[in-house]
């Protein structure tokens, strides 16, 4: 309602998405509960992230070439967005695999998204994006936490052999990654570039996981990349700017919002905060309501992996690694990222849980 408000009194770039929430989201979650067959939905959600990976690393091998040197664009503009897709497609991975463990108890039934996975995390880490790679981290973190609490062995053993094998699977694919990343696009004359790409400089020249058998191989790799950055230095260095980013955003909140995003030393961004962008872009108001909103999104997506609800992984890890990219940048772009629209429809799961609380506290 408050978005609907803003967009009355001050002309946005992306308008409507307030009311896309009311009339389109709100629906959704309606139907969904109301769905014999609720979670049919969540498995073709999976499928057809998966489907658009696979479609993604064609896309990437044939057209998009690796340049040492700098941050891998992948099937975006820009790293950091590429990032964030990944995590969202890491999530549908991590599910997929889960359940098909589950299912026979045999680990060569989910090789072939333990291989995607592999690749993605390849990938993931060429593209250099610390949000999303601290993110998906946090989230295995939380499905390690998730299974303890559950005190559940059978599923711990689990775990631990997804991890054995993506770890493995990882160095073995990681040099043919790098190989076709680099010679192919050359080689079938299919290179795609278009204007607003933004390659970044300073980047090593290899996957983390090619030739790093000797610890200081390792070594090198991470003094080459953007985490050397955190060990030492200012915080300016740290957030790779971000600091006078949210300061100038700060300085420009009023009480309707504003049209689109702020220059900070000529330079037009996000806020990279998602907290900021909003009160940035929705005014002052908004402030409190989306906040609460992400606490409670937090909360009841936890409380679903307590209780291991289905497709449980999947979910906390759509809201928390969603939660956490937003805290250095913004993810929710009407229209362009998944970062958006996945959790945005999802969202619904989440009132299960919250009834069941409801009806135990009456």
């Amino acid at each position: 309602i408050i978005q609907c408000i803003s967009d009355f009194f001050v002309k946005k770039r992306t308008p409507f998405q307030g009311y896309i929430k009311i009339f389109v989201f709100a629906f959704l979650y309606f139907a969904w509960n109301n769905s014999k067959n609720k979670y049919d939905f969540i498995k073709e959600i999976m499928l057809a992230l998966k489907i658009d990976f696979m479609i993604c690393l064609i896309f990437c091998i044939m057209c998009r070439p690796y340049e040492p040197g700098s941050y891998y664009l992948g099937c975006y503009t820009n790293s950091n967005t590429f990032g964030m897709y990944l995590i969202i497609v890491a999530a549908a991975l991590l599910q997929l695999i889960w359940i098909k463990l589950e299912n026979t108890g045999k680990i060569i039934t989910a090789i072939d998204d333990m291989v995607l996975l592999s690749v993605l995390m390849n990938l993931l880490w060429k593209t250099q994006c610390r949000g999303a790679v601290m993110s998906i981290f946090a989230a295995i973190i939380g499905i390690v936490a998730l299974i303890c609490f559950r005190k559940n062995l059978k599923e711990l053993l689990y775990g631990i052999k997804i991890f054995v094998c993506v770890v493995i699977i990882s160095f073995l694919t990681g040099g043919l990654l790098d190989y076709g990343l680099t010679n192919m696009p050359d080689k079938t004359g299919m290179i795609v570039s278009v204007q607003q790409d933004e390659r970044t400089e300073g980047h090593h020249g290899e996957s983390l996981w090619t030739d790093t058998v000797y610890a200081a191989g390792l070594k090198e790799k991470l003094a080459d990349s953007k985490w050397s950055k955190m060990a030492g230095g200012n915080l300016e260095n740290i957030t790779s700017g971000r600091t006078l980013i949210w300061k100038n955003y700060l300085r420009h909140i009023n009480i309707f919002g504003n049209y689109f995003r702020l220059e900070t030393s000529g330079i037009s961004n996000y806020a990279h905060n998602e907290i900021l962008q909003h009160v940035y872009n929705y005014g002052i108001c908004i402030l409190v309501p989306y906040m609460l909103q992400l606490f409670l999104t937090i909360k009841y997506a936890w409380y679903y992996g307590r209780k291991q609800g289905k497709m449980w992984i999947f979910i906390w890890c759509i809201f928390i690694s969603s939660f956490l990219m937003g805290m250095i940048d913004v993810t929710e772009l009407p229209f362009r990222l998944l970062t958006w629209m996945i959790p945005g429809m999802l969202l619904g799961v989440l009132f299960e849980e919250t009834d069941e609380i409801r009806f135990k506290e009456v």
